[in-house]
């Protein structure tokens, strides 16, 4: 093996110095986007963050078609530290491997570190989720929620866990004709411990999230066309018999929510609205008076999902692509690009921005970056769905 030469650290700062010159960029944003030395085994669904920003799990699976037509896949769990370069484990999903009948799909896979960091969960994006105990990585275990109920249109799951709490929510919707259902279960047992097919008419779950003590969960409903619902549009549940506490009424389509803190949720504005921006930018909304009670906007361009809060809500992260219309694109009908992509980190207390980051290159579609904040609020992580680039870490001031 060849041994790499250790500079200086003179050395070392003025090659740093000269790539920052040579990038174009501030030494801040410099040091937050190196990469790590490394190549992902493939392309992952969905990663998450550790709560102290110093690990990164990501769901990393491939497919592939045999010459009888039937396909051959497999998933893993990857344990990566960056600032290392090194996979430090990878635990292989057994249940993945009898998927014969079409590829994985990345638009519903999910990982979270849950319980004060104790547990990785991880959906293996064929009915299953395993808990992993997050110190040896072992299997803590197995929640089969099944196949899902639809005719006709492949339904959808949304899952999220709770920060501090051994909980994790599930929302479930089976397409048109399909069934609405929300289920609770207990990362330790694997037990389901509530259950609620409530689904107001008209309307379908599109994002759930669970506040960080476990106590409530919150569910942004929509229309299947993704119209603006006409009257609430977000419930806030507690999660020990789901029963509905509270309704918000935002007046369009959000892109998305969350919980900051136990008490307030953020919603990610504008989708509803075209380029009306008076409505744009993430709001804040307590979840016991269902009132408004802060909006964060950004100058340089619309904030969009997705959205990310510290566990302990003194900061919001939010996604901020800038545009570019093209009025004669697709056959004269127009198109609009992205541009660039960014994200900035607020104090939710004084709306100041804490950091914002230079723009991500490439820019990768159809998905694009997915940044998150993690749960000690420390650091923000960008990763790539359904793509091979390696998360980048940004450590915050």
């Amino acid at each position: 093996m060849k041994h790499l030469t250790r500079l200086s650290p003179l050395a070392l700062s003025f090659t740093r110095v000269l790539l920052a010159v040579l990038w174009g960029g501030s030494m801040q944003s410099l040091f937050a986007q190196q990469l790590a030395t490394m190549r992902l085994d493939g392309p992952m669904s969905t990663a998450a963050i550790s709560p102290d920003g110093r690990f990164v799990a990501a769901n990393i699976g491939s497919s592939r078609q045999k010459p009888d037509g039937s396909w051959s896949s497999t998933e893993s769990i990857q344990v990566l530290e960056l600032a290392a370069s090194r996979v430090v484990a990878k635990i292989d999903l057994p249940s993945v491997a009898f998927l014969k009948d079409g590829p994985l799909a990345s638009t519903d896979g999910f990982i979270g570190y849950c319980g004060g960091g104790k547990y990785v969960a991880a959906y293996d994006e064929i009915g299953n989720v395993y808990v992993l105990n997050a110190r040896n990585l072992e299997i803590q275990s197995q929640i089969e929620l099944g196949e899902m109920q639809h005719v006709g249109v492949l339904g959808t799951r949304r899952m999220g866990c709770s920060a501090n709490s051994n909980l994790l929510a599930v929302a479930s919707y089976g397409g048109q004709f399909g069934a609405g259902m929300i289920q609770v279960f207990d990362l330790i047992s694997g037990h389901q411990i509530a259950e609620a097919h409530d689904v107001p008419s008209g309307k379908v779950f599109r994002q759930i999230s669970l506040s960080p003590d476990g106590s409530r969960l919150a569910v942004l409903l929509e229309t299947p066309k993704r119209t603006p619902v006409q009257g609430p549009n977000i419930e806030v549940r507690k999660t020990d018999g789901l029963t509905v506490l509270t309704r918000l009424t935002t007046g369009d389509v959000p892109n998305g929510l969350t919980f900051s803190g136990n008490s307030e949720i953020i919603t990610a504005q504008g989708g509803a609205t075209g380029r009306d921006s008076r409505r744009r930018g993430i709001q804040l909304w307590n979840v016991e008076s269902g009132k408004e009670m802060k909006r964060y906007t950004d100058a340089s361009g619309d904030v969009e999902w997705p959205i990310s809060s510290s566990a302990d809500g003194t900061r919001i992260l939010g996604f901020i692509p800038t545009f570019r219309e093209c009025r004669f694109c697709n056959g004269l009908e127009g198109r609009r690009d992205v541009k660039e992509q960014r994200f900035a980190v607020w104090n939710k207390a004084t709306g100041v921005v804490i950091y914002r980051s230079e723009p991500f290159m490439p820019i990768v579609e159809p998905l694009g970056p997915q940044p998150i904040l993690s749960q000690d609020g420390t650091t923000a992580m960008v990763y790539w769905p359904d793509n091979v680039i390696t998360p980048r870490l940004f450590p915050l001031p």
